[in-house]
């Protein structure tokens, strides 16, 4: 196969495989192991849990948590090797993602001692909505808002809206990309990948501050329980697996990122996103 530099055809495993240099090849392997890596360290956070964890349903959320690095790595790891076939593992990603956002949620709240003695437990604290990423200005503009009912039914929506509008536009992303209507990298008023993507990023940053609200309010509550690290991991990779290949697109519009080899431009920015 020759140089697609001048076309927007993915290359894909065979054709990746039998033109990528030696540096690409050592770069491969080196993700590789570290997706192997990610994989033992959660079998060894398997047995930790299992040992320390007194209710199966909690068992359950902390290790979908604890799971959502290696689901991203592994992912990550066959769109880099397969590109052509990186629509449909983002979509596998984005749906195992989801549940990981219900999750955590959901392991506040037990923590909490769940929604309804949550709210008569924590009836009358003042809640935290000064907070990334829809933060006021400044914190005294923001109107009071108590920790009852309603603001636990907001969280709630702010989550479950994400859960379940992700995988619906990733469904249609993958259906449309398999007829050659959709692609990533293709952020022009007349094509759907820009509106997905609006609608997509929104959605994600509602649920990052649902989420956020919640812990910052229940903080002293929370902390007892170690959720700190959790937060802070499903935060982190919300926003790598949100922003960061968006970003990338948006630099390859503008030209910064070029085609080399067989990988044609969108193809690169989507690999060094996934490699960062």
């Amino acid at each position: 196969m020759s140089n697609n530099c001048s076309n927007n055809v993915s290359p894909n495993i065979t054709t990746f495989f039998a033109h990528i240099s030696t540096a690409e090849a050592v770069a491969v392997c080196f993700e590789g192991l570290t997706t192997l890596l990610l994989i033992f360290i959660f079998l060894n956070d398997c047995f930790h849990f299992k040992r320390e964890s007194s209710t199966s349903s909690r068992l359950q959320s902390i290790l979908i948590i604890q799971l959502s690095y290696v689901a991203y790595s592994t992912s990550s790891f066959l769109a880099i090797i397969s590109p052509r076939s990186s629509t449909l593992a983002e979509l596998a990603f984005i749906v195992y993602f989801s549940f990981t956002l219900k999750e955590l949620m959901s392991l506040m709240l037990h923590y909490l001692g769940g929604a309804d003695y949550a709210v008569g437990h924590l009836g009358g604290l003042q809640a935290r909505i000064s907070v990334t990423p829809f933060a006021c200005m400044c914190s005294y503009c923001c109107p009071k808002v108590y920790f009852n009912k309603k603001f636990v039914m907001f969280i709630k929506i702010g989550v479950y809206q994400s859960a379940i509008l992700h995988p619906i536009f990733d469904f249609i992303s993958a259906f449309l990309w398999t007829n050659g209507l959709y692609l990533d990298s293709d952020l022009s008023l007349t094509s759907p990948s820009l509106y997905f993507v609006i609608v997509e990023k929104v959605s994600i940053l509602i649920a990052m501050y649902a989420i956020t609200s919640l812990y910052w309010t229940a903080r002293k509550e929370l902390d007892p329980h170690h959720i700190n690290g959790k937060f802070l991991t499903v935060q982190a990779l919300m926003v790598i697996s949100g922003f960061q290949e968006f970003a990338f697109n948006i630099l390859t519009k503008f030209g910064l990122i070029q085609c080399k080899g067989i990988l044609n431009a969108a193809d690169r920015a989507a690999a060094t996103g996934r490699r960062i």
